[in-house]
């Protein structure tokens, strides 16, 4: 024997004589020296000692009585560790037999009470004191031994149990002790404890195997367990751990995944493909003895699906459903609840939302397009989430019903509900037979419950249920929450209020650089698609963080994915660099955007129709409504002004002037104005260029006059700089229209074709020649500016009543400014005749005025107008 040897039988006193005691055995004194030492690991069930009853037939657990009697010893039933109501588990962990060599010294000394052990089981145990009491309960200790299972598998293997883990916080309800005496209050206490067992940390002699009596070598071979008496019966830890109820917890979990979302589809709800949840401690268990019969019919397959009477589905956010085909069932439920299993609730520590969900929704909203990224989580976690269910039988039988809703009347609807115990078995067996005459009623075959289950035995099968909890399956889900419930009060507010805006809001800003040079155009692109173009931009030109009041900005061509902004040089050679801060303005929830950067802004808009502006005016007073008390006495204004478009995309902003001659210029166009409430934010980070950028150069503050609930929008005076010329345009039939509109004319230059031949009736502003609808056509011209050539494209909406007449137009170029009176003489015909390209050598787009005059050969001059306000405002490419 090793020294590691020797120390173990010295640390269990291996190498002593025994004396008995009252259901035990006390170390005497040493009786051997060396020997032989053998170890081997337990691979048997742990085991169980258990109270009898007084009504129970269990065999009496005698083995103490037996060896008093054969050794002539007395027991002391009064003053055992064990007491009558008490249990104990014994948790072995290895075998140990022993044979030593005696001293001879002490042989004979020994007295015959005196034993010494030659096998013993080495482990722990665990005692319950006091078991009856919790008796009235049995769902405690239900608990507590699905939690000692668990725990001597964490011990044992790992935490490859399902709450493995996860029951650390837990709290012991009933007094639990080690085989020490410690009193053991949490699971955590208790699955350390069971570990060192494992890990032979604490160790102790729990069972003597084979003891014998030093004296006479007589052998006493059944097992003993200390303080155990005849009042307790003996059973392996599978028998006494027969239909727990909490070990079936993890089977239930995963395989009806109740820790998952609900997504809700046209088929029904189905569970997501993501946990939504994590586990701190056990679900809560509780009894329940309810009896359901529900018999539906005929029903729509969306009322067969989903029960609004749990929740109501139109208040679900970011859900989008539609449904196929309607079919019709007649349906018939036979619940038999047992218990009721609550998976999570606020105010106790059940379970929480898991970490990757909460990090996924807090990315979503943090996301420039929360809507698309929110969508997307709720249909991987679930759009709603259960949170009691009920576990026992669940009888379901839909018939599919050929019939259409609309040949019946309501009376011959049936809708049979019964809810009640066991005990009422008559009304049960009623309601099924409703069931059935329902059936019969529409010529429908009659089929069976299940296998051996019918209306006459309906009772047998519903008081078997609750004596086999592993035969139970998803009765109810009882309760159904939004899923974004789970989380704290912010984030559902976050989430309520995305859901929720009706109003329009800043959805994004951002800064785009822009260079010196001749007039430019930029496109902006916002990265990903939006779900629509119903947003208005609004912005400024900067320079060394100063407002550029003295340049045009535009924002034109808006789409999902970006917009355009058109911008001129200023003619001042000390112009420098500069960039444009601008901002979208929409609704969040049409659009699908939304920064986070601008969620706290509150934004109270307007649109002002068809607004005449004189073009000497300077500002421009206009109606907005009181806002006094809606917004904050620091709030910021901006404005967007909308020209009448032309064709389907507005390629140059065209502005009607009348010029009678008793009336002034004026533009005619949309304003949409904004009052922003900052929330007290000066500046903002932007979305799209990464800069902090000072919301003051974004609109302007303070313009609420001081009695009154007008806006002065000052802003308005940049749109009437620069000069401005006049177009107007005759034109005679479709055929020249079409011919102006050929490709040829712009030439030398790569213009999408697609472009120039955009022809697209309206209804209201049509004419009908020669049997075709022609309503719209571009016009083009080449026009050199110093080295430089550009192609204005002007497009127009002819408004004709003409229905005949030749193919031929005449246009004329006129280089200056035209009279009111007699302007005809001034005409200075550059070019005639509609198939010759136009070189304009001449034009200069930028310092010349010119008219572009047409006339219909067949006399009867029918025109249609259109002033183009100035050509900055067309559109031109430049080679």
């Amino acid at each position: 024997m090793d020294e590691n040897d020797k120390e173990l039988v010295q640390h269990f006193s291996l190498n002593h004589s025994f004396r008995y005691q009252n259901r035990d055995f006390v170390p005497s004194k040493e009786i051997f020296d060396g020997g032989d030492l053998k170890l081997e690991k337990y691979t048997e069930q742990p085991l169980v000692y258990e109270p009898i009853t007084e009504s129970s037939q269990d065999t009496q657990y005698l083995p103490w009585d037996t060896f008093a009697k054969k050794f002539a010893v007395k027991n002391h039933n009064d003053f055992t560790a064990l007491g009558r109501t008490d249990i104990k588990l014994l948790i072995p962990v290895l075998k140990v037999t022993y044979v030593g060599n005696p001293v001879e010294s002490i042989k004979s000394s020994t007295n015959d009470f005196e034993f010494f052990l030659e096998k013993v089981l080495i482990g722990g145990s665990l005692i319950i004191r006091n078991f009856t009491k919790y008796s009235s309960d049995p769902l405690i200790i239900d608990q507590l031994k699905s939690y000692i299972k668990w725990g001597i598998n964490e011990a044992c293997f790992g935490p490859r149990d399902f709450f493995g883990s996860v029951d650390i916080y837990s709290k012991m309800l009933i007094d639990l002790q080690s085989s020490e005496g410690v009193t053991i209050r949490h699971v955590k206490d208790m699955v350390n404890y069971l570990k060192k067992l494992y890990e032979y940390e604490t160790l102790s002699i729990i069972a003597y195997e084979k003891v014998v009596c030093h004296m006479t070598n007589e052998v006493f071979d059944n097992r003993l367990i200390p303080g155990v008496t005849e009042s307790h019966k003996e059973m392996t830890i599978t028998e006494w751990l027969n239909d727990n109820i909490h070990l079936n917890l993890p089977y239930w979990i995963n395989e009806y995944r109740l820790d998952h979302g609900l997504v809700t589809t046209s088929e029904g709800f189905v569970p997501g493909i993501k946990a939504a949840i994590e586990f701190i401690s056990i679900p809560l268990i509780q009894h329940c003895d309810q009896v359901e019969v529900k018999v539906t019919g005929p029903i729509a397959q969306k009322d067969l699906l989903y029960n609004n009477r749990k929740i109501d589905l139109e208040k679900i956010p970011f859900l989008e459903m539609s449904f196929g085909e309607t079919f019709e069932y007649i349906k018939c439920q036979i619940l038999r609840s047992t218990i009721g299993i609550r998976i999570f609730e606020k105010t106790r520590k059940i379970s929480q939302p898991s970490k990757k969900l909460l990090d996924d929704v807090k990315n979503a909203l943090d996301s420039i397009n929360p809507y698309k990224a929110l969508t997307i989580i709720f249909s991987e976690y679930g759009h709603v989430f259960c949170p009691e269910i009920t576990f026992g039988g669940n009888l379901t039988i839909s018939t599919y019903f050929p019939y259409y809703w609309e040949k019946h009347s309501d009376s011959e609807k049936n809708f049979d509900e019964w809810r009640g115990s066991i005990d009422q078995i008559d009304n049960i067996k009623e309601a099924l037979k409703n069931w059935e005459t329902l059936l019969i009623r529409y010529k429908l075959n009659v089929p069976k419950l299940a296998n051996n289950v019918s209306r006459e035995n309906i009772d047998i099968w519903l008081r078997d249920i609750p004596k086999n909890s592993h035969s139970w399956s998803l009765v109810d889900r009882t309760k159904l929450i939004p899923l974004y419930d789970l989380f704290d009060q912010n984030t559902q507010n976050e989430i309520q209020d995305l859901n929720n805006e009706k109003q329009k809001k800043v959805l994004m800003s951002g800064v785009t650089k822009l260079f010196k040079g001749d007039i430019r155009y930029y496109r902006v692109e916002f990265g990903h698609n939006l779900k629509s173009n119903d947003y208005d931009v609004i912005g400024s030109a900067i320079t060394n963080n100063l407002r550029r009041d003295d340049l045009i900005v535009k924002f034109k061509s808006k789409n999902v994915s970006g917009f355009l902004i058109f911008i001129e040089k200023l003619n001042s050679e000390n112009d420098r660099d500069f960039k444009v801060i601008w901002q979208l303005i929409g609704n969040p929830k049409s659009v699908e955007c939304f920064s986070k950067n601008t969620r706290k802004f509150r934004v109270l808009n307007g649109t002002i129709s068809n607004v005449k502006i004189q073009k000497r005016i300077k500002s421009l007073e206009i109606e907005c409504g009181t806002i006094n008390g809606q917004l904050s006495s620091d709030f910021l204004v901006a404005t967007s002004v909308q020209y009448p478009p032309t064709n389907n995309e507005p390629l140059l902003q065209i502005i009607e002037i009348f010029l009678e001659e008793e009336q002034d210029n004026y533009v005619l166009c949309d304003i949409n104005w904004y009052a922003m409430d900052l929330n007290q934010q000066k500046t903002i980070s932007s979305d799209i260029g990464k800069e902090n950028l000072s919301l003051d150069l974004i609109g302007y503050r303070n313009l609420l006059p001081e009695y009154g609930s007008n806006i002065i929008v000052n802003e308005f005076k940049r749109i009437f700089r620069g000069r401005h010329v006049g177009l107007e345009i005759k034109v005679s039939n479709k055929h020249s229209i079409l011919q102006l509109c050929q490709p040829e004319l712009f030439t030398g230059s790569n213009i999408d074709e697609q472009i120039c031949c955009n022809v697209n009736p309206s209804e209201e502003d049509q004419a009908k020649i020669s049997g075709m609808l022609a309503t719209k056509g571009i016009l083009s011209f080449k026009v050199k500016d110093g080295e430089r050539y550009h192609y204005l494209v002007i497009t127009w909406v002819v408004k004709t009543g003409m229905t005949r007449g030749r193919n031929s137009l005449t246009v004329s170029i006129q280089n200056e400014k035209p009279e009111r009176n007699n302007s005809q003489k001034l005409h200075d015909k550059l070019h005639t005749k509609e198939n010759r390209k136009y070189p304009g050598d001449t034009i200069n787009p930028i310092n010349d005025y010119y008219r572009v005059y047409g006339g219909i050969t067949d006399g009867r001059n029918a025109k249609l107008e259109i002033i183009l306000h100035d050509l900055k405002d067309s559109l031109f490419f430049s080679l």
